[in-house]
Protein backbone atom coordinates (compact mmCIF):
# COMPACT_ATOMS: atom_id res chain seq x y z
CA UNK A 1 0.00 0.00 0.00
CA UNK A 2 1.48 3.38 -1.01
CA UNK A 3 2.58 5.61 1.94
CA UNK A 4 0.26 8.48 0.93
CA UNK A 5 -2.70 6.10 0.67
CA UNK A 6 -1.89 4.63 4.08
CA UNK A 7 -1.76 8.08 5.64
CA UNK A 8 -5.06 9.05 4.02
CA UNK A 9 -6.68 5.82 5.23
CA UNK A 10 -5.31 6.39 8.74
CA UNK A 11 -6.70 9.93 8.80
CA UNK A 12 -10.08 8.63 7.65
CA UNK A 13 -10.13 6.03 10.43
CA UNK A 14 -9.31 8.72 12.98
CA UNK A 15 -12.12 10.90 11.70
CA UNK A 16 -14.59 8.04 12.01
CA UNK A 17 -13.31 7.28 15.53
CA UNK A 18 -13.68 10.93 16.49
CA UNK A 19 -17.30 10.96 15.42
CA UNK A 20 -17.91 7.92 17.61
CA UNK A 21 -16.05 9.57 20.51
CA UNK A 22 -17.41 13.09 20.12
CA UNK A 23 -16.92 15.07 23.29
CA UNK A 24 -20.46 16.42 23.57
CA UNK A 25 -21.83 15.57 27.00
CA UNK A 26 -18.57 14.10 28.25
CA UNK A 27 -16.90 14.98 31.54
CA UNK A 28 -13.15 15.47 31.12
CA UNK A 29 -10.63 15.05 33.94
CA UNK A 30 -7.72 17.48 34.38
CA UNK A 31 -4.06 16.77 33.78
CA UNK A 32 -0.95 18.97 33.67
CA UNK A 33 0.51 17.89 30.34
CA UNK A 34 3.34 20.41 30.32
CA UNK A 35 4.58 19.43 33.78
CA UNK A 36 4.21 15.64 33.61
CA UNK A 37 6.79 12.98 32.82
CA UNK A 38 6.66 11.47 29.34
CA UNK A 39 5.23 8.24 30.72
CA UNK A 40 2.07 10.12 31.78
CA UNK A 41 1.42 11.88 28.46
CA UNK A 42 -1.56 10.91 26.30
CA UNK A 43 -0.71 8.72 23.32
CA UNK A 44 0.27 10.41 20.06
CA UNK A 45 1.84 13.41 21.85
CA UNK A 46 5.48 14.34 21.32
CA UNK A 47 7.90 17.24 21.79
CA UNK A 48 9.13 18.55 18.44
CA UNK A 49 11.59 21.11 19.82
CA UNK A 50 12.67 22.69 23.08
CA UNK A 51 12.74 26.34 22.10
CA UNK A 52 14.02 27.54 25.47
CA UNK A 53 15.18 25.52 28.45
CA UNK A 54 14.11 26.32 31.99
CA UNK A 55 15.83 29.54 32.99
CA UNK A 56 16.62 31.49 36.14
CA UNK A 57 15.54 34.98 35.14
CA UNK A 58 16.67 38.03 37.09
CA UNK A 59 14.31 40.95 37.55
CA UNK A 60 16.01 44.28 38.20
CA UNK A 61 15.41 45.50 41.76
CA UNK A 62 12.62 48.12 41.71
CA UNK A 63 13.70 51.72 42.18
CA UNK A 64 11.84 53.33 43.85
CA UNK A 65 9.73 51.03 45.96
CA UNK A 66 7.46 51.79 48.89
CA UNK A 67 7.07 49.10 51.53
CA UNK A 68 4.61 49.37 54.38
CA UNK A 69 4.07 46.89 57.24
CA UNK A 70 0.68 45.80 55.90
CA UNK A 71 1.69 45.32 52.29
CA UNK A 72 0.79 41.93 50.87
CA UNK A 73 2.49 40.40 47.84
CA UNK A 74 0.26 39.74 44.85
CA UNK A 75 0.14 37.12 42.12
CA UNK A 76 2.79 36.26 39.58
CA UNK A 77 5.80 34.93 41.52
CA UNK A 78 5.35 37.47 44.30
CA UNK A 79 6.61 41.01 44.54
CA UNK A 80 9.73 42.62 45.99
CA UNK A 81 10.68 42.36 48.82
CA UNK A 82 8.43 39.35 49.48
CA UNK A 83 9.97 37.08 46.86
CA UNK A 84 13.38 36.58 45.31
CA UNK A 85 14.28 38.95 42.51
CA UNK A 86 15.05 35.82 40.47
CA UNK A 87 12.30 33.53 39.21
CA UNK A 88 12.62 30.26 37.37
CA UNK A 89 10.69 29.80 34.15
CA UNK A 90 9.53 26.43 32.88
CA UNK A 91 10.93 25.07 29.61
CA UNK A 92 9.26 26.45 26.50
CA UNK A 93 8.60 23.60 24.09
CA UNK A 94 6.92 23.02 20.75
CA UNK A 95 4.66 19.96 20.77
CA UNK A 96 2.82 17.95 18.17
CA UNK A 97 -0.21 15.73 18.66
CA UNK A 98 -2.47 13.50 16.59
CA UNK A 99 -6.17 13.45 17.38
CA UNK A 100 -6.17 16.51 19.65
CA UNK A 101 -9.23 18.71 20.16
CA UNK A 102 -9.60 22.32 21.22
CA UNK A 103 -12.66 24.19 22.53
CA UNK A 104 -13.12 26.62 19.67
CA UNK A 105 -12.50 30.24 20.58
CA UNK A 106 -11.83 29.11 24.14
CA UNK A 107 -8.68 27.20 23.16
CA UNK A 108 -7.44 24.54 25.56
CA UNK A 109 -6.25 21.02 24.76
CA UNK A 110 -8.45 17.94 25.05
CA UNK A 111 -7.43 14.32 24.49
CA UNK A 112 -9.19 11.08 23.58
CA UNK A 113 -8.28 9.48 26.91
CA UNK A 114 -10.90 11.71 28.55
CA UNK A 115 -8.51 14.35 29.91
CA UNK A 116 -7.86 18.02 29.26
CA UNK A 117 -4.78 20.11 29.98
CA UNK A 118 -5.58 22.27 32.99
CA UNK A 119 -2.86 24.86 32.33
CA UNK A 120 -4.25 25.60 28.86
CA UNK A 121 -7.75 26.24 30.23
CA UNK A 122 -6.95 28.10 33.45
CA UNK A 123 -7.67 31.69 32.40
CA UNK A 124 -11.41 31.54 31.86
CA UNK A 125 -13.24 34.60 30.66
CA UNK A 126 -16.97 34.13 31.24
CA UNK A 127 -17.86 35.41 27.78
CA UNK A 128 -15.74 32.63 26.25
CA UNK A 129 -17.31 29.75 28.20
CA UNK A 130 -20.67 29.36 26.49
CA UNK A 131 -21.79 27.39 24.65
CA UNK A 132 -18.98 24.85 24.84
CA UNK A 133 -17.89 24.29 28.42
CA UNK A 134 -18.78 24.36 32.06
CA UNK A 135 -17.12 23.12 35.22
CA UNK A 136 -17.96 20.35 37.66
CA UNK A 137 -15.50 20.94 40.46
CA UNK A 138 -12.13 20.47 38.78
CA UNK A 139 -13.57 18.49 35.88
CA UNK A 140 -14.58 19.97 32.54
CA UNK A 141 -18.09 19.39 31.21
CA UNK A 142 -18.27 19.66 27.42
CA UNK A 143 -21.72 20.49 26.10
CA UNK A 144 -23.15 18.85 22.99
CA UNK A 145 -21.51 21.37 20.70
CA UNK A 146 -20.84 20.52 17.07
CA UNK A 147 -17.36 19.37 16.05
CA UNK A 148 -15.36 20.33 12.97
CA UNK A 149 -12.62 18.10 11.56
CA UNK A 150 -9.39 19.89 10.60
CA UNK A 151 -7.24 17.64 8.40
CA UNK A 152 -4.43 20.06 7.47
CA UNK A 153 -1.46 20.60 9.84
CA UNK A 154 -2.13 23.50 12.24
CA UNK A 155 -0.54 25.46 15.07
CA UNK A 156 -2.56 26.66 18.09
CA UNK A 157 -1.73 30.37 18.15
CA UNK A 158 -3.53 31.68 21.23
CA UNK A 159 -4.62 31.02 24.79
CA UNK A 160 -7.59 32.28 26.73
CA UNK A 161 -5.81 35.44 27.87
CA UNK A 162 -6.38 36.97 24.44
CA UNK A 163 -9.22 39.28 25.52
CA UNK A 164 -6.99 41.41 27.80
CA UNK A 165 -4.42 43.74 26.19
CA UNK A 166 -1.62 43.01 28.66
CA UNK A 167 -2.21 39.24 28.69
CA UNK A 168 -2.48 39.22 24.91
CA UNK A 169 1.05 40.61 24.64
CA UNK A 170 2.76 38.73 27.46
CA UNK A 171 0.88 35.43 27.13
CA UNK A 172 0.15 35.22 23.37
CA UNK A 173 2.68 37.26 21.38
CA UNK A 174 5.31 34.52 21.69
CA UNK A 175 2.94 32.08 19.97
CA UNK A 176 2.63 34.44 17.00
CA UNK A 177 6.41 34.91 16.88
CA UNK A 178 7.07 31.17 16.89
CA UNK A 179 4.45 30.73 14.18
CA UNK A 180 5.92 33.28 11.76
CA UNK A 181 9.52 32.14 12.34
CA UNK A 182 9.04 28.35 12.50
CA UNK A 183 5.57 27.22 11.38
CA UNK A 184 4.49 29.53 8.56
CA UNK A 185 7.57 28.76 6.41
CA UNK A 186 6.45 25.09 6.48
CA UNK A 187 2.97 25.95 5.18
CA UNK A 188 1.31 25.15 8.52
CA UNK A 189 -1.88 27.09 9.34
CA UNK A 190 -2.39 29.03 12.57
CA UNK A 191 -5.56 28.63 14.65
CA UNK A 192 -6.92 31.95 15.97
CA UNK A 193 -10.31 32.76 17.57
CA UNK A 194 -13.12 34.71 15.97
CA UNK A 195 -13.26 36.75 19.19
CA UNK A 196 -9.98 38.63 18.65
CA UNK A 197 -10.33 42.27 19.64
CA UNK A 198 -8.99 45.17 17.58
CA UNK A 199 -5.55 45.31 19.20
CA UNK A 200 -5.11 41.55 18.68
CA UNK A 201 -6.18 41.68 15.04
CA UNK A 202 -3.70 44.50 14.48
CA UNK A 203 -0.92 42.49 16.16
CA UNK A 204 -1.61 39.56 13.84
CA UNK A 205 -1.42 41.85 10.80
CA UNK A 206 1.80 43.56 11.95
CA UNK A 207 3.42 40.18 12.55
CA UNK A 208 2.83 39.33 8.89
CA UNK A 209 0.07 36.72 9.36
CA UNK A 210 -2.45 36.82 6.51
CA UNK A 211 -6.03 35.61 6.23
CA UNK A 212 -4.91 32.65 4.11
CA UNK A 213 -2.71 31.47 7.03
CA UNK A 214 -5.58 31.33 9.55
CA UNK A 215 -8.03 28.65 10.66
CA UNK A 216 -10.77 30.52 12.54
CA UNK A 217 -12.01 29.00 15.81
CA UNK A 218 -15.58 29.81 16.81
CA UNK A 219 -18.20 28.01 18.88
CA UNK A 220 -17.37 24.52 17.59
CA UNK A 221 -15.05 21.95 19.06
CA UNK A 222 -12.14 21.61 16.61
CA UNK A 223 -10.79 18.09 16.06
CA UNK A 224 -7.28 18.06 14.56
CA UNK A 225 -5.44 15.33 12.71
CA UNK A 226 -2.14 17.13 13.23
CA UNK A 227 -1.84 19.97 15.76
CA UNK A 228 1.30 21.78 16.87
CA UNK A 229 1.06 23.65 20.16
CA UNK A 230 3.28 25.14 22.85
CA UNK A 231 3.60 25.08 26.62
CA UNK A 232 1.18 27.46 28.29
CA UNK A 233 2.66 30.94 28.77
CA UNK A 234 1.29 33.17 31.50
CA UNK A 235 2.35 36.40 33.15
CA UNK A 236 3.89 34.78 36.23
CA UNK A 237 6.85 33.37 34.37
CA UNK A 238 7.32 35.00 30.99
CA UNK A 239 10.18 33.25 29.11
CA UNK A 240 13.22 35.11 27.82
CA UNK A 241 12.19 34.73 24.18
CA UNK A 242 9.58 37.38 24.97
CA UNK A 243 12.16 40.06 24.13
CA UNK A 244 12.72 38.58 20.66
CA UNK A 245 8.98 38.55 20.03
CA UNK A 246 8.58 42.17 21.20
CA UNK A 247 11.54 43.32 19.08
CA UNK A 248 10.04 41.60 16.03
CA UNK A 249 6.64 43.24 16.52
CA UNK A 250 8.18 46.63 17.25
CA UNK A 251 10.51 46.52 14.22
CA UNK A 252 7.64 45.64 11.89
CA UNK A 253 5.40 48.37 13.32
CA UNK A 254 8.11 51.06 13.06
CA UNK A 255 9.44 50.03 9.65
CA UNK A 256 10.25 53.11 7.59
CA UNK A 257 9.98 55.50 10.55
CA UNK A 258 12.85 57.58 12.03
CA UNK A 259 14.82 56.10 14.93
CA UNK A 260 13.14 56.73 18.32
CA UNK A 261 14.08 60.05 19.94
CA UNK A 262 13.48 58.79 23.53
CA UNK A 263 12.61 62.25 24.81
CA UNK A 264 8.98 62.02 25.98
CA UNK A 265 7.47 61.64 29.44
CA UNK A 266 4.12 59.82 29.41
CA UNK A 267 1.42 59.38 32.04
CA UNK A 268 -1.10 56.64 31.19
CA UNK A 269 -4.42 57.96 32.44
CA UNK A 270 -7.19 55.72 33.77
CA UNK A 271 -9.43 58.67 34.66
CA UNK A 272 -12.54 56.84 33.47
CA UNK A 273 -11.65 53.49 35.07
CA UNK A 274 -14.25 51.68 37.13
CA UNK A 275 -11.75 49.48 38.95
CA UNK A 276 -8.94 50.81 41.18
CA UNK A 277 -10.13 54.44 41.01
CA UNK A 278 -7.50 57.03 41.98
CA UNK A 279 -9.57 59.82 43.49
CA UNK A 280 -6.85 62.49 43.24
CA UNK A 281 -6.01 61.59 39.64
CA UNK A 282 -6.77 65.14 38.42
CA UNK A 283 -4.27 66.56 40.92
CA UNK A 284 -1.66 64.01 39.86
CA UNK A 285 -2.16 64.75 36.17
CA UNK A 286 -1.83 68.48 36.81
CA UNK A 287 1.42 67.94 38.72
CA UNK A 288 2.85 65.74 35.98
CA UNK A 289 1.83 68.14 33.19
CA UNK A 290 3.79 70.89 34.99
CA UNK A 291 6.75 68.51 34.90
CA UNK A 292 6.49 68.07 31.12
CA UNK A 293 4.40 64.90 30.92
CA UNK A 294 1.96 64.07 28.14
CA UNK A 295 -1.34 62.58 29.41
CA UNK A 296 -2.36 59.61 27.26
CA UNK A 297 -5.40 57.30 27.19
CA UNK A 298 -3.90 54.27 25.47
CA UNK A 299 -7.27 52.65 24.75
CA UNK A 300 -7.99 55.44 22.27
CA UNK A 301 -4.91 54.65 20.14
CA UNK A 302 -4.21 51.98 17.56
CA UNK A 303 -1.51 49.45 18.38
CA UNK A 304 0.86 51.02 15.84
CA UNK A 305 0.32 54.42 17.45
CA UNK A 306 0.98 53.00 20.91
CA UNK A 307 4.19 51.33 19.77
CA UNK A 308 5.40 54.54 18.13
CA UNK A 309 4.51 56.64 21.19
CA UNK A 310 6.23 54.44 23.74
CA UNK A 311 9.29 53.88 21.56
CA UNK A 312 9.95 57.60 22.13
CA UNK A 313 9.22 57.60 25.87
CA UNK A 314 12.06 57.99 28.36
CA UNK A 315 9.76 57.65 31.39
CA UNK A 316 6.29 56.11 31.74
CA UNK A 317 4.04 56.48 34.79
CA UNK A 318 0.66 54.89 35.36
CA UNK A 319 -1.67 53.04 37.70
CA UNK A 320 -1.63 49.27 37.64
CA UNK A 321 -3.62 48.30 34.54
CA UNK A 322 -3.26 46.75 31.10
CA UNK A 323 -2.01 49.95 29.46
CA UNK A 324 1.29 49.71 31.36
CA UNK A 325 2.35 46.81 29.15
CA UNK A 326 3.16 49.43 26.51
CA UNK A 327 6.41 50.01 28.40
CA UNK A 328 7.78 46.94 26.59
CA UNK A 329 7.97 49.13 23.49
CA UNK A 330 10.27 51.63 25.23
CA UNK A 331 13.96 51.63 24.43
CA UNK A 332 16.26 49.85 26.93
CA UNK A 333 17.19 52.13 29.81
CA UNK A 334 13.83 53.91 29.85
CA UNK A 335 11.86 53.98 33.11
CA UNK A 336 8.45 52.58 34.15
CA UNK A 337 6.89 53.75 37.45
CA UNK A 338 3.81 51.76 38.49
CA UNK A 339 1.25 53.15 40.97
CA UNK A 340 -0.50 50.63 43.25
CA UNK A 341 -3.38 50.85 45.70
CA UNK A 342 -2.35 50.16 49.28
CA UNK A 343 -1.93 46.48 50.24
CA UNK A 344 -1.83 45.37 46.59
CA UNK A 345 1.34 44.50 44.69
CA UNK A 346 1.69 42.43 41.52
CA UNK A 347 4.75 41.56 39.44
CA UNK A 348 3.46 41.37 35.85
CA UNK A 349 4.90 44.63 34.57
CA UNK A 350 8.05 44.37 36.68
CA UNK A 351 8.82 41.05 35.00
CA UNK A 352 8.01 42.28 31.49
CA UNK A 353 10.05 45.48 31.94
CA UNK A 354 13.07 43.58 33.23
CA UNK A 355 13.02 41.23 30.22
CA UNK A 356 13.22 44.09 27.72
CA UNK A 357 15.75 46.19 29.64
CA UNK A 358 13.37 48.83 31.01
CA UNK A 359 14.06 50.11 34.53
CA UNK A 360 11.16 49.55 36.94
CA UNK A 361 9.89 51.08 40.17
CA UNK A 362 6.63 51.42 42.05
CA UNK A 363 4.92 53.83 44.41
CA UNK A 364 1.98 52.82 46.62
CA UNK A 365 -1.03 54.92 47.53
CA UNK A 366 -3.27 54.95 50.56
CA UNK A 367 -6.56 53.06 50.41
CA UNK A 368 -9.66 53.47 52.53
CA UNK A 369 -9.98 49.86 53.67
CA UNK A 370 -9.30 48.67 57.18
CA UNK A 371 -5.68 49.18 58.17
CA UNK A 372 -5.12 45.56 59.04
CA UNK A 373 -2.44 42.98 58.35
CA UNK A 374 -5.12 40.43 57.47
CA UNK A 375 -6.41 42.42 54.49
CA UNK A 376 -6.24 40.11 51.47
CA UNK A 377 -4.81 40.87 48.06
CA UNK A 378 -8.11 39.94 46.41
CA UNK A 379 -10.00 42.26 48.74
CA UNK A 380 -7.84 45.21 47.72
CA UNK A 381 -7.55 44.50 44.01
CA UNK A 382 -10.10 47.21 43.18
CA UNK A 383 -9.46 49.51 46.14
CA UNK A 384 -10.20 53.22 45.92
CA UNK A 385 -6.96 55.03 46.75
CA UNK A 386 -5.08 58.31 46.76
CA UNK A 387 -1.43 58.83 45.84
CA UNK A 388 1.17 61.25 47.21
CA UNK A 389 1.50 63.59 44.22
CA UNK A 390 4.69 65.25 45.48
CA UNK A 391 6.27 61.84 45.97
CA UNK A 392 5.43 60.75 42.42
CA UNK A 393 6.63 64.02 40.87
CA UNK A 394 9.89 63.94 42.86
CA UNK A 395 10.54 60.35 41.79
CA UNK A 396 9.99 61.27 38.16
CA UNK A 397 12.36 64.23 38.37
CA UNK A 398 15.05 62.05 39.93
CA UNK A 399 14.78 59.21 37.42
CA UNK A 400 14.04 61.10 34.22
Amino acid sequence: MAPNFRRAAYRRLKQVARRVLMLGGREMKPRQLFFENASAWPKDIEIVETIEAANSIVRVTPDPFDVFPNHIAGWGQGMYPFASETYRSHPLRLWRGDNVRTLGRRGGLLFDDGTFDRSSTQWVSTDLRAPILDWNGGNLLVSRASERDITEPCFLGFNSGHTNYAHWLTDNLIYLYVYVTKMKPLGIKIVLPDSLLGFAKETVEIMGIEAADIIVAGDEVLAFDDLHFMDTIYFGEIPQIFKEAVDYLKANALKGQPAPSVDQSVYISRRDAVSRPLINNAELEAGLVQSGFDIVATGELTLRAQIALFANAKIVVGQHGAGLINAIFCEPGSVLIELFPEYMLQAHFWTAASLVGVRYGFVSGTSFDADSSIVSVDGNWDSVSVIDVERVVDVCRRLA
